[in-house]
């Protein structure tokens, strides 16, 4: 199981349909809602997961297949498919305001904030300090990775930039820009996968980097190749 966390408004949910006086269907996201935060089902945490902490909450109703009312507020407690009652954990070495988890269908899944209110810079969304082994840069076609920055003092840089940048999560990143695929790879074997758009500098969601930021990755990237040469076929 391998998402990307591009930003959801709340509440998170996609509407299949309501016309012509039927009832609305809703596909809900893999989501918990918790402390004010809503988080995103990331990953199984597969055999590297870290060690689970304290309880930091439990689940008070499931939405799928019993909520239908598309203006539905979240609350927290709230989750799409975690059963009332799942108990949630911190994960061990994390900030329970970045990642917690929680067992769905048999499965570890961690879960990661993605909107919080209070949050002002990216470390109130992100916890990263000491904990990346290397960023990668993927291809949001394939996921192939296009770059890979393992110098750790650039690791550094980018991780303290990401750490000091400003939050604005009402932003709505354009349609039509280039986007990569931003991998954090953790020195505990997990990951972490953000959008990341160049021309605004927006991190999902809402954590907008420096030009700073944008010049390291993007230098990080192989040079675009040019265009063969067009051969005239004969006749």
């Amino acid at each position: 199981m391998r998402s990307l966390a591009a930003g959801l408004a709340v509440p998170c949910l996609l509407l299949l349909g309501a016309c012509g006086g039927q009832v609305v269907s809703i596909d809900w996201v893999n989501f918990v809602q918790l402390n004010g935060i809503t988080y995103l089902a990331f990953a199984h945490a597969g055999p590297n997961a870290p060690a689970l902490g304290s309880q930091v909450g439990v689940t008070k109703r499931k939405l799928a297949d019993n909520e239908t009312d598309p203006s539905y507020r979240l609350q927290d407690g709230d989750a799409a498919f975690l059963e009332a009652g799942t108990p949630i954990f911190a994960l061990a070495g994390y900030r329970s305001t970045f990642r917690v988890a929680a067992t769905l269908g048999g499965a570890l899944t961690i879960y990661e904030a993605d909107t919080n209110p209070k949050a002002s810079t990216g470390a109130d969304l992100m916890d990263l300090a000491g904990k990346v082994d290397y960023i990668a840069i993927e291809s949001t076609q394939d996921n192939s990775e296009l770059a890979a920055i393992r110098d750790p003092a650039a690791v550094g840089r980018l991780v303290d930039i990401i750490q000091g940048s400003p939050v604005d999560q009402t932003l709505q990143p354009p349609a039509d820009a280039t986007q990569y695929s931003i991998a954090f790879h953790f020195r505990d074997g997990t990951q972490s996968l953000r959008a990341w758009w160049p021309s605004s500098g927006e991190l999902s969601r809402g954590i907008i980097t420096s030009s700073e930021f944008g010049q390291i990755m993007l230098a990080a990237l192989p040079p675009l190749q040019p265009e063969p040469p067009a051969v005239a076929l004969p006749g």
